[in-house]
């Protein structure tokens, strides 16, 4: 165990050392205690595929299909008025990106983000 003042102190140490020899401090948290994984900041990716130039990204963007996603589960008769302005809303956003998906490996260690529109990611009530 160590003290707040000495976890401070090689945190400093270690971002001065990367420094001087030319390497990234990537902030992160551990994905999974089970796999090798770090989740990435999605305005940090860039840098990271700079400092790493990894031979190989994954990359999923996923758009919203209205159809798929609304009208299969709006399009029936007697709809009251608040659902048909709420599938209308959803409608709207056909053909929008909802979902980046972004991973690459390092090291054995996989480095990915998962980022969703702000607009996708909403929980509805049950």
């Amino acid at each position: 165990m160590a003290e707040s003042a000495d976890l401070d102190r090689m945190a400093q140490e270690i971002r001065r050392t990367a420094e001087e020899c030319g390497a990234m401090v990537l902030g992160s948290i551990l994905a999974s205690e089970l796999l090798p994984a770090v989740a990435v900041d999605g305005d940090a990716f860039p840098t990271l595929v700079k400092h790493l130039r990894p031979r190989l990204i994954y990359l999923v963007l996923t758009k919203f299909a209205a159809a798929e996603g609304v009208e299969a589960r709006f399009e029936e008769e007697g709809l009251d008025r608040d659902l048909k302005k709420l599938a209308a809303k959803w409608k709207a956003k056909d053909g929008q990106s909802s979902r980046l998906i972004l991973g690459l490996m390092a090291d054995g260690i996989l480095h990915g983000i998962v980022e969703t529109a702000d607009w996708f990611d909403v929980t509805l009530p049950r």
